[in-house]
């Protein structure tokens, strides 16, 4: 367990715990090869100048991250967690995948199918898979650690994490399941996943991650980094669930790119945690590429809920389509803010942004911000966001059909939220999130 060693103001206890850690994580980590040494310096370097981002940041002042800063969080040791089998409620996707498990941001070997492979798949711890051509050629490739502090801290601190390489016409006959515990059993936790996928061209994958909190003894914090890039004619699809406790908080980053003729999407659901911040990056860089990104999130308590997308069309004959919606009750905060860059190249360029939000309460805030920016003229482009309450009519038609008002409620709340639900094809995935959904809905 790292100790302060020196009294610090209680507004910086975080970024104080991190400056400690990592100059014992770098120590440890002399033994790679010096182009990673080099990466995490120059990586915590930009996250020791920026720091945790205030609400003084455009990009992160609802968010209200810099209260973070206040806990004293640690970066959990292999050694904390003495788990002796995985919730049944986390294996979320069912039994019919390839599960690869991680505790705190550490690769558990004893729960994962590691030996277990696929064809054509090769998946594996990242910190024994520095020399991988695909690590080599793509790690941190996405993620600019320059852009944004979350991605240089997680840069900084990269070691645990997983290698996805699907090989050219490989198509995983089973999903890939990803699931990652919290435990803050022994004390606040701060953990770093990292994941780097790769698709060659004409491969098809679909990978599921999920994020769950084991103990809600203490405050947790995942800083979670996910890239992945799409070759010729492959086809991605990815589940993020994102299900913690009340005291964990969780920034995500998920940055793609697209070859030409891929297809990827991506499901956003949003089910629990204290602060969630979601980045989605996605670049279309070739022509004749497809992206469709979806977003559900429920809010209730005091929850804040962020979701920041970027889509870039670099190329013509691209299509893409953003549907990101939310119910958000009690004294809870969502977030969108979506952005859709056309660039001058990217003529033909067919794209299509919304965002719908159901608000249940008068302590409730929803904060969206849908964008374009063009830059090209022959292009079929439309964005649009909705706020308000359940509709009266349709309440009224309901119970005048013999059905009470909080059935009534949950009825056309799961109506609304079925649009994002449909789009998930793993049966089992879409069976349990409806559960959990209607389980949310008749506790309130």
């Amino acid at each position: 367990m790292t100790e302060l060693t020196t009294p610090v103001s209680t507004d910086n206890l975080l970024t104080e715990m991190i400056r400690q850690d990592f100059d014992a994580a770098f120590a440890s980590h002399k033994k790679g090869s010096g182009t990673l040494n080099d990466l995490r310096a120059k990586a915590f370097a930009s996250f020791d100048e920026k720091g945790i981002p205030g609400r003084k940041e455009e990009e992160y002042k609802y968010a209200k991250l810099h209260l973070l800063d206040r806990t004293a969080f640690r970066h959990a040791a292999s050694d904390d967690v003495k788990l002796e089998k995985i919730p049944a409620s986390f294996l979320i996707a069912g039994e019919d995948v390839y599960k690869f498990v991680f505790v705190n941001g550490r690769f558990n070997e004893k729960f994962s199918d590691s030996q277990s492979l696929p064809a054509g798949c090769a998946i594996h711890e990242l910190s024994s898979q520095y020399n991988h051509p695909a690590v080599k050629k793509h790690l941190a490739s996405l993620a600019d650690h320059n852009a944004d502090p979350f991605v240089a801290l997680n840069t900084a601190f990269v070691h645990h994490g997983l290698l996805i390489h699907v090989d050219a016409k490989a198509k995983p006959e089973k999903p890939l399941h990803i699931i990652h515990i919290s435990d803050s059993s022994a004390g606040h936790t701060l953990a770093y996943p990292r994941v780097l996928v790769v698709a060659e061209p004409s491969s098809q994958v679909n990978i599921v991650t999920s994020f769950h909190s084991l103990s809600a003894q203490n405050e947790s914090l995942v800083n979670s980094v996910t890239e992945v890039v799409c070759m010729q004619n492959a086809a991605v699809d990815m589940e993020l669930i994102q299900t913690e406790g009340d005291n964990a908080s969780h920034v995500n980053n998920l940055h793609i790119v697209q070859h030409r003729d891929s297809r990827v999407s991506i499901n956003t659901i949003t089910l629990g945690g204290k602060v969630v911040r979601n980045n989605l990056h996605a670049r279309l860089a070739e022509s004749n590429c497809e992206t469709h990104l979806y977003g559900l999130y429920l809010g209730e308590g005091h929850q804040m809920i962020d979701n920041h997308t970027a889509i870039d069309h670099a190329m013509p004959h691209c299509q893409s389509n953003e549907l990101y919606k939310g119910v958000v009750g009690d004294h809870a905060t969502a977030v969108f803010n979506g952005k859709v860059y056309v660039r001058p190249d990217a003529q033909k360029t067919n794209a299509f942004q919304e965002n719908k939000n159901i608000v249940l309460s008068d302590t409730a805030n929803v904060y969206t911000k849908p964008q374009l920016e063009i830059y090209a003229d022959d292009v079929k482009c439309s964005h649009g966001a909705t706020t308000g309450q359940l509709d009266e009519d349709s309440l009224f038609y309901l119970q005048s059909r013999g059905i009470g008002k909080e059935a009534a409620h949950a009825l056309l709340i799961n109506a609304f939220a079925n649009d994002i639900i449909e789009n998930i094809t793993l049966d089992t995935l879409k069976h349990n999130l409806l559960e959990i959904i209607a389980g949310r809905l008749q506790k309130n």
